[in-house]
């Protein structure tokens, strides 16, 4: 998409050199898309506990807590999800 915008120069230098872009083009997609990618975070953090869940299957939660194929860093089960809202409250 073409479009023509007036920026501050001090920013757009800044966000050149914070993004390692080689030129506007580059380093305002590269600032945008982090934009996207920040706000969709926040936004799934704070979602966080708030979807009721009507069935579980029986032992479901916690073998996907103990199972050793699977990081709890990296599950997306309800409990995992319990816990990084804890955390990002505890944080604020």
């Amino acid at each position: 998409m073409r479009m023509t915008i007036e920026l501050s120069e001090a920013v757009m230098n800044d966000v050149m050199r914070l993004t390692g872009a080689k030129t506007k083009k580059e380093a305002l997609a590269i600032a945008l898309a982090d934009y996207v990618r920040r706000k969709s975070v926040e936004a799934l953090l704070d979602a966080a506990g708030t979807m009721d869940v009507e069935y579980v299957r029986p032992g479901m939660e916690e073998a996907e807590l103990t199972s050793s194929y699977h990081s709890t860093e990296y599950s997306t089960g309800s409990a995992t999800l319990r816990k990084v809202a804890e955390r990002r409250k505890s944080l604020s």
